[in-house]
This record gives structure tokens, C-alpha cells and sequence, in this order.
């Protein structure tokens, strides 16, 4: 069995975006960089790209198929039962030839302040403009990334009047004495309303599914982070069985944007987030970490692991003691490529991506 190209266009490589066009409109072609624990992709080299088709489902299970030959190279083809409605059309063109990584990469930092009482990491809540607000801006981080409700698993929806009161004061502060751009963090279009004129980004945790988000987004001209998330923080966590994660999630993901798109934002000002600690146990937020690579698809790329859960579950330690993890992770992330990283001790992880960069670009 193999899938019917009838052709493609553009450069062929890891870091050269293509764009496939699938033989019939009942059988979708989908197409990202192939994953690092792709068993047949021999000597993991991340220069190809695998194709996921459905022709037919083989029970439950994701079928490895024979890999295709294009042009001298080869690309992975699966069968996923997790995988439908995957006609490409030619908005495909805008997800998969999109912005190709500069040659020297520089992975920016997101500063964390959480204007919330419950936040996981008690280090991160600032009710109010207080010293430790004076301390993260210091930092230079590039971007500040201020949000006024706790997504934590199982954590309650909060109203949009009390989330604007509790954003007020700590975002005015950071806007009238800084000049780092602002995200806020906010799944409630009334918020996103509130705050529109004083912020650059708009980081959106459910992925901007009320379409008043993303009206909000295109008529302000903000980036936004499009997130991958399934369910709610209350529910989010019964959701972490997949048949395909990273398959269904980039799915997901591109399904989101395109509608985006859709809708009138630019395909210059989207930032797509693979969601890790969201609808993900620990066993998933690693297989995504393995291979971050996967989620390069023509839009910057931005990943939040600080403090959470997950590495707790790996080392052992309480939230407190999360900091070593969350910089080797930085570090690894810097080293993949990942164009933002968003942390809560910008400082320390900043010196990490120093690190990583200093090696990767010599003489720089």
C-alpha cells in the first residue's frame, strides 16, 4: 500500500518546509518532521519528513507502513486510527512552507508573573507591584507573560471581572516602567478585550476556540500562542490517553491555525505551543520533549516546562527544588531550536541558553 502524491513543491529538509498535495479528496496526506523515536527512520536524521495517510485502519493500532520514495529520499508513511479529515488544500502551503529557522538561533525567554493566590509555584504569584515584580523585569527577560488565573490541573475557572482586577495593577506597573513586550495569558475574551491596547501577545491556553478571541487578535494585530490542550484544568487530565500523540496533537494544533487564519490573523503573528503538563502525563510530555522537532511546521515555536509536575515525577523533588530540571531542560530545548521558553526564573535559565547558543554559534 502506498499513499498517491501527485506532487510537491518546495525544498525537501528538516528546516526547508514542504508542502504535499494528497491524490484524491478522500485520502488526506499530513506532513511534519519525522520523530526521533520513529523505530524504521534510520539513524534518527530529522532532514525528512514523514507522511501520515488513512487509506484504512488496521484495528487500534498505528500501522507502520513501507516508507516512500520522493526524489531520492525517503519519507515514513503510518496509518493512525487517531488520524481523519486529512485533506490538505492549499493553506497547507502557508503551515508548511513557512518561516525557515536563521541559521543562528536565538531562543527567548518568557518571564512568568502570575497575578494569582493558587498558582503551583508559590515563587511565581505577585499580587500586587512588589520587589519581586522590580527583580523579574531586571532580569531582561524578552518577553513577560502576565496571567490572573491558576490553569494548574484541576484548578476552577475564576470570573472575568476578578481576573481583570488582579491583572490591574501588576500589569499597568510592568507597562508604564518597562519596555519588554507584554503576553497576556487569558482564555476569556472579555480579559483579552480589557488588556488589547497594552499587549503584544495573547497566549491563550485553550487554543483560541471562542472565535471572540480570535476576532479580538485580528482586529488588534496581535501574536498569538496558540496552545495544544484538550478539555478544560478541571477535566484536562482524564485526557492523556492518545492512539498517536504526536500525530493527533500537531493535528490538532495546525487545525487551529488554519482557522486562525481563516479568520483574518496573519500567519506571521502565530506562535504555535505543544502544550506540555496539558491533557499529557508525564510519559507524554516526554515523548513530545523527544521529539520537539516534529512540532516545526512554519511557525515559531514556544515551549512551557518550568516547575511542572512532570519533572517532580522524574527527580523527586517538590516544586521548590525544580529549578536544576527546568534549566537542562531549557538547555536541551535551546539546543532543538525552540524559539521561546517560557520559565519562571528567567535569569537562570537565561544563562543556560547563553550556554547552548555560545556553542552552537562559535565565533558569534
Amino acid at each position: 500500500m502506498a499513499v498517491t502524491v501527485m506532487w510537491l513543491t518546495g525544498r525537501i529538509g528538516y528546516d526547508k518546509y514542504v508542502q504535499f498535495i494528497s491524490g484524491s479528496m478522500s485520502t488526506g496526506v499530513f506532513a511534519f518532521p519525522a520523530r526521533n523515536t520513529n523505530d524504521a527512520f534510520h539513524g534518527g536524521r530529522p532532514e525528512n519528513f514523514e507522511l501520515i495517510s488513512r487509506e484504512e485502519i488496521h484495528g487500534s493500532r498505528v500501522v507502520s507502513l513501507e516508507p516512500v520514495n520522493i526524489s531520492g529520499r525517503l519519507y515514513f508513511h503510518y496509518l493512525s486510527p487517531g488520524i481523519s479529515n486529512l485533506n490538505v488544500d492549499a493553506r497547507m502551503e502557508a503551515l508548511l512552507a513557512g518561516n525557515r529557522p536563521p541559521s543562528k538561533v536565538h531562543t527567548r525567554i518568557m518571564a512568568i508573573i502570575n497575578t494569582t493566590p493558587d498558582s503551583f509555584y508559590p515563587g511565581s504569584r505577585h499580587m500586587a507591584p512588589d520587589k519581586d515584580v522590580d527583580s523579574i523585569l531586571d532580569q531582561k527577560p524578552d518577553i513577560v507573560d502576565i496571567g490572573g488565573e491558576s490553569t494548574r490541573p484541576g484548578s476552577p475557572q475564576v470570573s472575568a471581572a476578578e481576573e481583570i482586577e488582579r491583572i490591574r495593577p501588576v500589569l499597568d506597573y510592568v507597562t508604564s516602567t518597562s519596555r519588554i513586550p507584554v503576553s497576556l495569558d487569558t482564555r476569556h475574551p472579555e480579559v483579552a478585550n480589557y488588556f488589547r491596547d497594552r499587549i503584544r501577545i495573547l497566549n491563550d491556553i485553550s487554543g483560541f476556540s471562542d472565535q471572540r478571541m480570535i476576532h479580538i487578535a485580528a482586529d488588534g494585530e496581535l501574536q498569538c500562542v496558540v496552545m495544544h490542550m484538550r478539555g478544560t484544568p478541571e477535566t484536562m487530565q482524564t485526557m492523556t490517553q492518545y492512539g498517536d500523540l504526536i500525530a493527533e496533537t500537531i493535528k490538532e494544533i495546525q487545525e487551529r491555525v488554519i482557522h486562525l487564519m481563516d479568520s483574518g490573523v496573519a500567519s506571521d503573528r502565530i506562535i504555535v505551543d505543544p502544550g506540555i503538563g496539558f491533557a499529557k502525563d508525564t510519559a507524554g510530555n516526554l515523548e513530545i520533549l523527544r521529539n520537539i522537532r516534529s512540532y516545526r511546521f512554519g511557525f515559531p515555536l514556544l515551549v512551557g516546562v518550568s516547575r511542572k509536575a512532570f519533572i517532580g515525577n522524574i527527580t523527586g523533588r517538590d516544586v521548590h527544588g525544580r529549578l536544576p530540571g527546568t534549566i537542562a531542560l531549557t538547555a536541551y530545548l535551546a539546543s532543538e531550536g525552540v524559539d521561546i521558553v517560557r520559565v519562571h526564573d528567567a535569569a537562570e535559565n537565561s544563562d543556560a541558553v547563553k550556554i547552548i547558543e555560545a556553542l552552537k554559534n562559535p565565533g558569534s
